[in-house]
């Protein structure tokens, strides 16, 4: 096209727009006035609300060194020091709780039979000559989920598949190690804290590791701080490092996480759902309703439900397939928020240390950049493990994670959104862990 056309034509349309702009404010003034009054207030709301509304928010801070804490601190002096309490880096949009204080969560009858069964299990290892496993794995819901339990619960659909894994690599069978897996699902730091100072670390019960998975309820649920998780953490241990001086503590890091978890309630069973692997089942996920739930009162023997004792962990692994009643969650994972088809790998941004609540055209709130924070926890807790004799720290990121340049990706195959693994996860982890274990002991 010739350029001196091209320009005609362009000088010929802005004349135009200018007639048509001057008719309309020549005989509809009132609505030209209307127009320019709103684009002038629309970006002036939109400016002040970022400006004075649109708080920015900061993550992965840990102002303190929590690295020399030892049986000897004070933590009341360290909780004064802490700089905020919530993640979002206020001390009022969390419902997180002093960590370094004992607390159950006995207004749940079913945590309070899921803690007797722990304690029951315990029992019955010292009464049979298995005192002194190899390991006692400690924490929130992973642990309880890699033992085939949910709350207590040994009835729903999928946890035969997963308890399997834990006795491929910790019945004693064939060479395996011997454990004893004592979580409770949605535990926060002060619940496990209260749970070992009343009857899940007796003195007569001795494992040569204590292997702890904390923490990612405290940030996942109760969006707690990165430096309250980090006490929490190191609350535990240092309870541990009193009661059993020669023992040895493994700080698992926190498991990769790009949702949050919910709130304080009991995980619900599609949260056990979600973290399996595969698509939705036709018809939704349901449990076994026609299993009763089991109590902390009834016979463990193996046979009259709830959970086995440790003299029949070699026939419980043989009878998990009656345990279930339903089909296999081999190929099941259902965080996808709803939507069935989703990448095979999710984005965790590696670095970003701050952002504004919520966007301002939209005023949706922005997603908190959780594996920031994850991140900041890992480290100090490594500080921490480096300057302790008999306290090492195991990463997991490799096995749930893909680098990406500066950023990973979360294996969706391995890990839910939300940080529980699935099947193939707990197969990586568990024997992972075996490895490092068995280092560990020579």
């Amino acid at each position: 096209m010739n350029p001196n056309v091209a320009q005609h034509s362009c000088n010929s349309l802005w004349a135009l727009a200018r007639a048509y702009v001057s008719y309309v404010w020549h005989y509809a003034p009132c609505l030209c006035w209307t127009v320019s009054i709103f684009a002038l207030l629309i970006p002036t709301y939109l400016i002040i609300t970022d400006v004075f509304f649109n708080k920015t928010e900061h993550f992965g801070e840990i102002k303190n060194d929590y690295s020399n804490i030892n049986s000897l601190s004070n933590f009341d002096l360290k909780m004064k020091d802490i700089g905020h309490w919530c993640l979002k880096g206020d001390n009022d949009s969390c419902r997180c709780e002093d960590p370094t204080i004992p607390q159950p969560r006995n207004e749940f009858r079913s945590w309070s039979n899921a803690h007797a069964g722990n304690v029951q299990l315990i029992t019955d290892m010292i009464e049979q000559g298995m005192s002194s496993p190899e390991i006692a794995f400690v924490g929130g819901s992973a642990v309880e989920k890699m033992d085939g339990r949910w709350f207590g619960d040994i009835s729903l659909t999928g946890l035969n598949d997963v308890a399997n894994i834990f006795d491929k690599h910790f019945s004693g069978i064939d060479g395996s190690m011997t454990a004893a897996a004592l979580g409770i699902a949605a535990d926060q730091n002060q619940s496990v804290l209260w749970r070992i100072l009343n009857g899940e670390m007796p003195k007569e019960f001795n494992p040569k590791i204590w292997w702890l998975e904390l923490g990612l309820n405290d940030l996942g649920r109760a969006e707690c701080s990165e430096e309250v998780v980090v006490i929490g953490v190191l609350r535990i241990v240092e309870e541990i490092m009193k009661a059993k001086p020669n023992a040895k503590i493994v700080i698992n890091s926190l498991f990769p996480m790009a949702e949050l978890r919910g709130g304080l309630l009991p995980p619900s069973m599609v949260d056990l759902e979600r973290s399996f692997g595969g698509n939705r089942p036709k018809g939704g996920w349901k449990a076994d309703r026609k299993k009763d739930r089991p109590g902390a009162n009834i016979d463990r023997s193996g046979s009259g439900g709830g959970r086995p004792s440790a003299a029949h962990k070699v026939g419980w692994a043989n009878k998990n397939k009656d345990r279930s009643g339903s089909d296999s969650f081999r190929n099941r994972d259902r965080d996808d928020g709803g939507f069935r088809h989703r990448p095979d790998v999710v984005k965790l941004i590696a670095d970003k240390k701050s952002q504004h609540e919520f966007n301002p055209v939209t005023h949706r709130t922005n997603r908190l950049p959780l594996w920031t924070s994850i991140t900041a926890i890992n480290m100090e807790l490594r500080k921490f493990c480096n300057k302790n004799e008999n306290v090492s720290f195991f990463d997991v990121t490799n096995i749930f994670t893909e680098r990406d340049g500066k950023n990973y990706n979360l294996k969706t195959n391995m890990i839910s959104r939300r940080g529980l693994p699935t099947n193939a996860g707990f197969e990586a982890w568990e024997n992972a862990v075996a490895i490092r274990a068995k280092q560990l002991l020579l």
